[in-house]
């Protein structure tokens, strides 16, 4: 069985074209039954691209074979949420949902497109870019709320950001530099911001210290702690100053 080329192009005019990885993978399980597919070591689909189970999906929707149809996606959407959650670390349970919600979403809008476009057609040439794009625009969306599991989500190549948190005023900073230069000394800090009682207080630390927000608004139409919570530059030091205390506390420094 021929495999059709995909009908739309690139903004320069240059057909889209499915990775030839992909296209050999698709070739050969069309070699199988498709009740076989995942399911026999013969056709074993743990090394298939996302963008073949795309295109087997979509052609078993056309079969109207939900069975098959349903096994692919499930298995394509189990993926899709790993790439979700590579590029959306940190986030608080509830946020981590709602952008993989968002997500997965939008990208079965485009695996079930009745009509093709650039932007449903793009899922067999890269997947895994459409996923990660998906994604980082959710974040984007989400970049002034306070992400306290940040400190566990970063990636090897982002160890200056980390050592950038022993900067912390209220707390040494050599031990704290110490402490974040490992994984379990970075759960170890997240114990620590645990130990403020009063969830503002932890996400006042959390943004003044983390992310940079300022107390104050400097400017208006950015945000900043004191229009966040609606509480007087005053109050949002007592909270941060509270926070310090109670995580030094927990250190064993009082």
């Amino acid at each position: 069985m021929a495999i059709p080329p995909l009908t739309c192009s690139t903004k320069l005019g240059q057909p889209y074209t499915r990775p030839t990885d992909a296209e050999a993978q698709i070739e050969e399980a069309l070699g199988y039954l498709p009740d076989d597919w995942g399911r026999t070591s013969a056709c074993n689909w743990i090394n298939w691209r996302l963008e073949t189970f795309v295109y087997l999906a979509r052609l078993r929707a056309r079969a109207n074979n939900q069975a098959v149809f349903g096994r692919l996606v499930e298995e394509f959407l189990k993926r899709t949420g790993r790439v979700i959650r590579k590029y959306s670390k940190g986030f608080s349970l509830t946020d981590s949902e709602e952008i993989e919600a968002a997500v997965i979403k939008q990208v079965v809008e485009r695996l079930l497109a009745n009509t093709p476009s650039r932007a449903s057609e793009y899922l067999e040439v890269s997947a895994y870019t459409v996923i990660k794009q998906l994604t980082l625009r959710e974040v984007e969306k989400r970049k002034h709320d306070p992400r306290p599991n940040a400190l566990l989500s970063l990636s090897e190549d982002e160890g200056d950001g980390v050592l950038a948190l022993a900067n912390i005023s209220d707390i040494n900073s050599d031990p704290l530099a110490l402490l974040l230069a490992t994984e379990e000394g970075q759960r170890f800090f997240r114990d620590l911001l645990e130990a403020v009682t009063d969830p503002r207080h932890r996400e006042a630390f959390i943004l003044h210290k983390l992310r940079g927000w300022p107390i104050k608004p400097d400017d208006p139409a950015k945000p900043s702690l004191s229009k966040r919570f609606g509480m007087s530059a005053r109050q949002i030091h007592n909270w941060i100053a509270t926070a310090s205390r109670q995580m030094k506390t927990a250190l064993g420094e009082e």
